[in-house]
């Protein structure tokens, strides 16, 4: 008996811009900051 393993195709890696990097690498804000108000 022959087992079936599913081959995924998947794209990658993919190149990320330095700026985004930097902005992923900034602390979040949470949804119950002051901060937050300023940007929602």
């Amino acid at each position: 008996m022959h087992y079936y393993q599913p081959l995924l195709l998947t794209p990658g890696p993919t190149p990320v811009p330095d700026e985004i990097m930097a902005q992923i690498q900034l602390p979040m804000v949470g949804h119950r900051s002051p901060d937050f108000e300023t940007i929602a």
